[in-house]
């Protein structure tokens, strides 16, 4: 495994950053950055999914309560980072309308921050991952340490010429058909920004075979499979190629209209959907290979006309 000495420096200067903005994270003892991997992976992962080193209990991630305090301590994260993090609140209609005079509409919460380019008048690439887990798991794979992966980038590009606009979008309600970034690509047709991509991280969590491998899903523009095709090749990662529309947030923006990759790991977690989806079946070794690859795609990416968003019907920010 690949060790980066100042991304483990970046790390633990982070952790002093968290301690000091209030969010109190149990000490790592069952993690060793000297064999593991990113500190900051292990603090988020750890500290969205086990109750006993969350600052604030979390652990499971799918009532609306606790989908909140996930919300919470994701603000704090990004904020402790230098980055002016944002709440995109959103309200999805029953597919009936008459449901909605019995029930409550479905409501949620994206937290979302935006790091500018070096240059103005730059396009605009998201990287996101949802945040939200399913009823009775932990949710350490599926998908902290998505979470973890964007929060991390983040630092990284802050500290780097930037050619585009960055948006970095922990979104809500994956689980639940992907209602959070339907709603957050809605949001998007209401701003003056020309997309140029969308990256999305799901489970990249499980690594049985130890080949460090990553399967991308193609969406829409295979002159993005080309960039990361030339990426995986300078930093002799093995990529895997599928198409169609997606399986998580990614299909949000495939749908929509945008160019599209899906970056998950080549094996999916058994832990999946499971209440044995804790942090210590995580692969952080893995999660480097894909932060290492995705970093290097985000600053090499080629300028072009981004797709637009279609209307999705049902879908919108509250106002």
């Amino acid at each position: 495994m690949r060790v980066r000495l100042e991304s483990v420096c970046r790390s633990v200067g982070w952790l002093v950053v968290l301690s000091l903005a209030g969010v109190v994270v149990a000490p790592a003892t069952a993690f060793d950055p000297a064999t593991d991997s990113d500190p900051l992976h292990f603090e988020i992962v750890a500290g969205l999914s086990d109750p006993e080193v969350a600052p604030r209990g979390l652990s499971v991630r799918s009532t609306p309560e606790q989908r909140e305090l996930a919300a919470t301590f994701l603000v704090d994260v990004l904020r402790a980072g230098g980055l002016e993090p944002q709440r995109h609140r959103y309200r999805h209609r029953n597919a009936n309308p008459l449901v909605d005079l019995l029930l409550p509409p479905f409501r949620g919460t994206n937290v979302y921050a935006v790091l500018e380019a070096t240059e103005a008048g730059a396009e605009t690439v998201i990287v996101g991952a949802h945040y939200d887990s399913e009823p009775g798991s932990p949710g350490a794979g599926d998908n902290a340490a998505g979470v973890a992966l964007v929060v991390s980038l983040a630092r990284e590009l802050q500290e780097t010429y930037r050619p585009y606009r960055y948006v970095f979008v922990l979104f809500d309600q994956e689980e639940d058909d992907e209602i959070g970034s339907r709603a957050f690509v809605r949001y998007l047709r209401t701003l003056d920004w020309t997309i140029n991509s969308a990256h999305i991280l799901d489970v990249v969590a499980w690594d049985e075979d130890g080949d460090r491998a990553l399967e991308v899903q193609i969406s829409r523009d295979y002159a993005l499979q080309a960039v990361y095709t030339e990426v995986a090749a300078q930093l002799g990662i093995e990529v895997t190629f599928t198409g169609g529309r997606g399986a998580s947030d990614n299909r949000s923006f495939a749908d929509a209209g945008y160019s599209t990759a899906g970056l998950w790991g080549d094996e999916i977690t058994p832990h999946m959907h499971r209440d044995s989806d804790t942090w210590d079946t995580v692969d952080f070794g893995l999660m480097e290979t894909a932060e290492e690859l995705l970093f290097g795609v985000l600053v090499s990416l080629p300028g072009r006309i981004g797709g637009s968003a279609e209307e999705l019907p049902g879908f919108g920010a509250e106002p």
